[in-house]
């Protein structure tokens, strides 16, 4: 049975040695120097031995690429019976095309059905000859000294030094050391001098280039233990009967699978409680909650795996296997399905998906160091963005949030980081319009995303910048919106479990139910506040998740069970749609009510900024005068009839509602669908003709796009816009809509 501990005795711990410690010699950066560390040969129980090797990362040299065919060239030389697919390690796939029954395999293969060519034979000669690492450092604590040897020295001669390393990096270089030939490898821990501040500016900016260059990346698990071998292996065999394509909206069978049939959502997993238990151990290994973890493995290729003490499984098959086990309709626990969704969103390719939808799953991660929440990051961040800001790690935290706000706002001209303030949650110093990305944010109680919120629209955030009065750094953001009301009533906070939900909720009853009709949307209260409790969750609005309740179900389930309820025995089915954990309630003068992580006061005002995707609580700052109105940032809301761009352009018309559709595997986006027509529109039935001095462009989504985006031309400036126009602030004005100015400070 293996060791419960982190570090299981596998080895005797080597005694501190009487050598100097090692003094790095300098980078040099004109040249994009990186240092690589040579892991010499032994046996697992003799102490770590290495060398440091300086390698110039050169310009990469397009013609030392060759790629394979594209999809389309490939789809021309097929018969019509089959079709290629792409699948998210970038390899291609032949299905043929036939009417298959429920439980028959797909006929696939990885060479083309008339050539019987591989065509996924690519190379890339500018990769280098080392591998990067991808670990966790573990805290401190039983440190070992490794030997360094100087680089010409041979690999049996005398070290002139000695290195200490932390406990998990060591247990990963005894299990990585061959036992004859050296190995090559980037290891941040040993290759940055970690003493050296602007040393580490540098290699954090090329980060990227660290890993993209990599002949390919290793993951180290850790040791064996708490059935770690179980776990692998069936998550080995998992990931070789399911291959995901068309980014994540198509799964299929790989040629030569024995169990095809664990490729379909509907048959379920066929583990038993122990090796349950050893995937959930294994998932929850301090790896999965790393945010650097993230880049490593996106920037890593097909030849990349992971290890955990002696077992490997490719990044491919881990990939495809926790996609597969996301995917099933029965896992044995809502935990077990969060930490498979957490997996996923690691293993998640690059995309064209909202590069503040990647931050935000970011944010959740740890690391050691608060202002790698913004340079951790930038490996996901449009190149403007990028360009605008250079890893500092002597700058104050808060000016290093307060930079990346600004750059965003430059690049994008969006206010989605608005959703992550919460003036209850600050650490930092500076302005409540800088979230506090250094707080953590438990699972239990995390912001739905952003970006699957229209409050704004697909507008453009309009907004300047001033010092405050008295002269000193702090910046007043003006941004333009809209006024909806002010909060005149405040519910108790819902906890952030399961337990005490329902009775939280029962007190917001009185309030939400007072009127038999819930005014803003004209709907029945009840409607209207269960889908309040559903954070808008319902099959109206998501048709392809059957898993949801429509609002008439949801509205009989409350009636049935929940509003006769005493305390919480209230049966497992009524806490799925309920997601208001952590929140407050809260009604306005003008009728609306909501919710809000961040805790309101009587008198805050709710407000849609242009840009931000949510409704807005802001409150008066004490400061301010009669002649000088600011605000202070309270937090975002969910508030029922402002989440579609009512503030902006009113109500829908008659019959029709908003649907998310499909526009990858990976996210949805706003559509309009008309009941009368049953038929379905991106174009907003509210808005009029495109003004004529813009031309409407083809949207094709970038991963420079903000989520809710439009692409216009200027006719007679050829400016493009990734915003509509006719939601401009003097557009808005034209529709008798008051666009006013919040100074938020």
């Amino acid at each position: 049975m293996p060791s419960a501990s982190p570090y299981p005795n596998q080895f005797k711990m080597e005694s501190p040695v009487d050598k100097p410690r090692y003094q790095y010699r300098d980078l040099d950066w004109t040249a994009k120097e990186i240092r690589v560390v040579e892991l010499l040969p032994g046996t697992f129980q003799e102490r770590i031995r290495i060398k440091f090797h300086h390698v110039a990362l050169a310009p990469r040299r397009p013609s030392a690429i060759r790629l394979p065919p594209s999809r389309d060239e490939i789809q021309k030389t097929l018969p019509a019976d089959w079709i290629v697919r792409v699948c998210l390690d970038g390899r291609f796939i032949f299905e043929r095309i036939k009417e298959y029954e429920p439980e028959e395999p797909y006929e696939t293969s990885w060479l083309h059905p008339v050539t019987g060519v591989d065509p996924n034979v690519s190379f890339d000669d500018n990769k280098l000859e080392y591998e990067g690492l991808s670990y966790v450092w573990a805290p401190e604590g039983s440190e070992e000294d490794a030997l360094v040897l100087e680089p010409t020295a041979p690999s049996t001669g005398a070290a002139s030094s000695s290195l200490s390393i932390r406990p998990n990096l060591a247990a990963a270089l005894r299990h990585l050391r061959y036992r004859d030939i050296p190995r090559r490898m980037w290891i941040d821990a040993l290759c940055i001098n970690q003493t050296d501040l602007e040393e580490r500016n540098n290699q954090v900016h090329i980060m990227c280039d660290i890993y993209r260059r990599a002949s390919h990346v290793v993951v180290w698990l850790g040791p064996e233990m708490e059935d770690s071998k179980m776990a692998m292996a069936a998550l080995r065999h998992l990931g070789e009967q399911a291959v995901y394509t068309e980014r994540g909206a198509w799964r299929t069978n790989p040629p030569g699978c024995s169990n095809p049939e664990l490729a379909r959502a509907s048959v379920p997993l066929p583990y038993d409680e122990q090796t349950w238990r050893s995937i959930t151990s294994l998932l929850q290994r301090s790896w999965f909650e790393r945010l650097w973890v993230w880049q490593e493995v996106r920037l890593a290729d097909e030849r990349s795996f992971m290890l955990c003490g002696p077992d490997s499984i490719s990044l491919s098959l881990f990939r495809r296997a926790i996609f597969c086990a996301s995917d099933k309709k029965f896992l044995p626990s809502n935990e077990v399905r969060g930490l498979i969704l957490d997996a996923v969103e690691v293993m998640l390719p690059f995309s064209n998906q909202p590069f503040f939808r990647e931050l935000q799953t970011l944010n959740w991660k740890g690391c050691a160091n608060p202002r790698d929440k913004i340079y951790g990051a930038l490996g996901a961040a449009p190149a403007a963005i990028r360009e605008r800001i250079t890893p500092d790690y002597s700058l104050p935290v808060e000016t290093v949030y307060s930079q990346f706000c600004k750059a965003y706002i430059e690049c994008l001209e969006r206010l989605d980081f608005l959703d992550r303030c919460n003036i209850d949650a600050r650490e930092i110093k500076g302005p409540t319009w800088v979230p506090d990305w250094s707080v953590p944010v438990d699972r239990a109680v995390r912001l739905p995303y952003a970006d699957i919120f229209y409050a704004a629209g697909a507008s453009a955030a309009e907004v300047s910048f001033r010092s405050d009065s008295d002269g000193t750094d702090v910046q007043v953001m003006e941004a333009s919106g809209v006024h909806c009301g002010t909060v005149s009533f405040v519910g108790q906070k819902s906890p952030p479990a399961s337990d005490g939900l329902l009775a939280a909720v029962k007190t917001w009853e009185a309030e939400a139910l007072s009127t038999e009709r819930y005014a803003p949307t004209n709907e029945r209260s009840i409607d209207a506040f269960v889908t309040l409790l559903g954070l808008g969750y319902m099959i109206e609005r998501w048709p392809q998740c059957n898993s949801l309740l429509t609002v008439p179900e949801a509205a009989d389930l409350y009636g049935r069970e929940f509003i006769d309820t005493k305390g919480d025995a209230v049966s497992h089915e009524s806490l799925n749609f309920i997601r208001v954990r952590h929140r407050y309630f809260i009604k306005t003068d003008t009728g609306y009510m909501g919710t809000s992580h961040a805790r309101p006061e009587i008198g805050d005002k709710l407000v849609v900024l242009l840009g931000c995707p949510s409704p807005l609580l802001v409150r008066p700052d004490p400061a301010s005068t009669s002649e000088k109105q600011q605000y202070r940032v309270v937090g975002a809301t969910y508030t029922h009839g402002l989440m579609d761009t009512e503030a902006l352009l009113g109500p829908l018309p008659e019959g029709w509602r908003v649907r998310m559709a499909r526009e990858s595997g990976f996210f949805d986006s706003m559509h309009f669908f008309s009941v009368t027509e049953d038929k379905t529109t991106k174009e907003d039935p509210r808005l009029g003709e495109d003004p004529p001095e813009w031309e409407r462009l083809e949207a094709v989504r970038t991963g420079n796009d903000p989520w809710n985006f439009a692409r216009y031309r200027s006719r007679e400036t050829r400016d493009v816009i990734n915003s509509d126009p006719r939601l401009m602030p003097d557009a808005l004005r034209s529709r008798g809509i008051r666009v006013g100015y919040y100074s938020l400070v």
